[in-house]
């Protein structure tokens, strides 16, 4: 008996990472790769287009944690609703995002637009504040 619990302990502890990793590209306008975010529970790992890795992040409850290459904490993110805030190193409010439907918009500190995210099947577009294609994630 004790054996079955232990098998299906396992099965079950590989399903829910199998199901929780995720990995994400990123593109620049023209198509090329820029990187990746690879995704596995809480934990998000940044890579650049050579596959060096750029950072991290960590999500506890409605707060993200971001981190450079080395460790050192580079910023959060707050989520309050459909309504994110921005902080850097320091606890500075850098900037905002605010979803409302299927599009993203994001603010600098002042509330200036600086870029949209429209979420759609595929992955989302980026366009920036005068409304031109900057990338994509799929």
């Amino acid at each position: 008996m004790k054996l079955f619990i232990i098998v299906v302990a396992l099965f079950v502890a590989n399903f829910s990472l199998y199901a929780e990793f995720k990995q994400q590209t990123y593109r620049d306008s023209s198509g090329r790769v820029q990187g990746t975010a690879t995704t596995n529970g809480n934990h998000t790992t940044y890579r650049d287009s050579s596959g060096r890795i750029t950072g991290s992040s960590t999500t506890n409850g409605n707060i993200t944690t971001y981190r450079d290459s080395s460790g050192r904490i580079t910023g959060t993110k707050t989520v309050n609703g459909s309504h994110s805030t921005y902080r850097d190193g320091s606890g500075r409010i850098v900037g905002n995002s605010s979803q409302i439907g299927n599009q993203t918009i994001y603010r600098d500190g002042s509330g200036r637009i600086e870029q949209t995210e429209t979420h759609n099947s595929h992955g989302s577009t980026y366009r920036d504040s005068s409304g031109r294609i900057t990338g994509t994630k799929r």
